[in-house]
């Protein structure tokens, strides 16, 4: 099966570090992890790609490379930030947050170790990955900076610098504030775990906004004395309410407080209509009322769809790999085929804004996932599209049941 040319096209984009024979493996493992059946393991994607390639030689390019990682990384971060500028308008938001991968041959894998699986609900042997994304909070998500954590033991017994990953945290924060976003602001997103003073100065040091959740116990100061939120829960009666993902919420106003070696952060506090259960939400951004805090927090869950996507899709997860060098170039290639795909699902979506009412509109994005074009490019359809992206015209719509 012929791939389509818009992703030929932007896999050119990386064309300039690799040799004529390189670029045809990563092409091949590129469109593999799109096309390819059941899990998306080196084998199944030499079986279900037309280049005639032997399996050994697609092997070796993943897991002894002769080409450039360093500067496909490099590339591929510019690539990621460039394409959701393009698409921000007053924000440009960070999200970080982790994942687990389970893997099944504990003992022949680097770096398996025993970690908790919320997904799952109980502890399960694997990976751990600190994962991050840049997205412009309006459906175009692409991966940033994704890290495998590795334990103190492990780190010790290899011979490696043990990171926190707190600290993988704090470099990917300073890494996005050198981002150039012109006018727009720059915003970090992420949950109760990372809510700590390290990331949070390191947010106000670098010029990054912050919209994060906080425990109840969390403790702030207030006219000199000391509470934690739910004794300043008596100060922010609720307000006002409004709707995020088909749910309605009730939220105060802001409070300013003290974070003890922070500095001043606004709190808010809010819950489901009709529940008893109150969270707490924080940020540094003045201007913000309390539905606005709820909405940009809200994004956070993007996140959570692009974990699901890239292992349910995109074989993120699929890897049968022992060595960690390996299984970081897979998570590098991963990334490259998210991101193009992310972008083309954008674009398609983008082009009908303001052309159909809300409620189509709506049903075009909820159809166009990230698992449905990539079953459409297996079927072979998307040679037969008339949408304009990057000067390549398509006509998916022949082809979709909407």
């Amino acid at each position: 099966m012929r791939p389509v040319k818009i992703i030929d096209r932007e896999l050119r984009e990386f064309s300039g570090f690799f040799s004529k024979p390189q670029f045809s493996h990563f092409r091949e493992y590129v469109i593999g992890l799109y096309t390819s059946y059941g899990r998306k393991t080196v084998a199944n994607i030499n079986e279900n790609t037309d280049n005639g390639t032997d399996q050994s030689q697609l092997n070796r390019f993943l897991t002894n490379p002769k080409w450039n990682v360093k500067g496909v990384q490099e590339k591929y971060e510019e690539y990621a930030i460039v394409n959701v500028l393009k698409n921000s308008n007053k924000y440009v938001f960070l999200i970080f947050d982790d994942t687990v991968k389970p893997v099944s041959v504990k003992n022949k894998i680097e770096g398996v170790a025993k970690y908790f699986d919320h997904a799952e609900k109980h502890y399960v042997w694997g990976h751990k990955f600190f994962t991050s994304a840049i997205t412009n909070g309006n459906g175009l998500i692409v991966p940033f900076v994704i890290e495998i954590y590795r334990k103190r033991i492990d780190s010790k017994m290899h011979g490696i610098k043990y990171r926190k990953i707190t600290n993988m945290a704090k470099e990917t924060v300073e890494k996005f504030a050198l981002v150039d976003t012109g006018s727009k602001e720059k915003v970090a997103l992420f949950d109760i775990f990372y809510a700590c003073q390290k990331i949070l100065k390191t947010c106000i040091k670098s010029a990054v906004h912050f919209v994060t959740k906080v425990k109840s116990n969390k403790k702030f100061i207030v006219n000199d004395k000391i509470l934690n939120v739910k004794e300043l829960s008596r100060f922010m009666p609720f307000v006002g309410e409004t709707i995020i993902k088909d749910s309605r919420y009730e939220y105060s106003k802001p409070i300013s407080v003290e974070w003890n070696g922070v500095g001043t952060v606004f709190l808010i506090r809010s819950r489901l209509k009709g529940h008893r259960e109150v969270q707490y939400f924080i940020t540094d951004i003045a201007s913000l009322n309390g539905a606005e805090i709820l909405e940009l927090y809200s994004k956070r869950w993007e996140i959570e769809s692009m974990h699901r996507n890239l292992k349910q899709s995109i074989g993120f997860g699929d890897y049968m790999i022992r060595k960690i060098e390996a299984i970081k170039t897979h998570v590098l290639l991963s990334s490259i085929a998210y991101a193009i795909l992310s972008k083309v699902r954008f674009a398609i979506i983008h082009s009908f804004l303001g052309k159909v009412c809300e409620e189509v509109y709506r049903k075009i994005k909820r159809y166009f996932t990230i698992s449905k074009l990539c079953k459409l490019l297996r079927k072979g359809l998307w040679a037969k599209v008339a949408i304009n992206i990057t000067g390549v015209k398509f006509n998916i719509l022949k082809n979709a049941k909407l």
